[in-house]
């Protein structure tokens, strides 16, 4: 049951919108000479209904994220990917004006640089 103040949503049969079946999620980071790492996460989300009445349903997908790191000195320099094969996902949906979805977030790769000051 979905409580709001207007009223109750019965959810009997139903499973919840945009909440997968299944996550599955994993990762590793590998730590290399000369104060290098390298890390990856893999995501595996389920499929999901998009709204209470579950007549449409997100496909199951996989993200992978990614991330090259290295320190030297008081630097660190990072080069993280976020949906590094640019794999389409959704992260909300909505009926109320014909069904629709909305796209998570596309491949994004980001280079940072820190520096440590004492």
């Amino acid at each position: 049951m979905i409580q709001s103040a207007s009223s109750d949503t019965v959810l009997t049969d139903n499973r919840l919108p945009t909440v997968p079946g299944v996550v599955l999620s994993g990762g590793a980071t590998i730590s290399g000479a000369r104060s290098a790492d390298v890390a990856f996460d893999v995501k595996r989300l389920g499929p999901a209904q998009v709204h209470q009445g579950n007549t449409l349903r997100f496909s199951s997908y996989t993200l992978v994220d990614a991330a090259v790191s290295r320190g030297r000195g008081p630097s660190l320099t990072a080069l993280p990917a976020h949906n590094l094969f640019d794999k389409e996902c959704f992260w909300n949906g909505d009926i109320s004006r014909g069904p629709s979805a909305r796209s998570g977030r596309p491949r994004q790769v980001t280079l940072t640089v820190s520096l440590v000051v004492r």
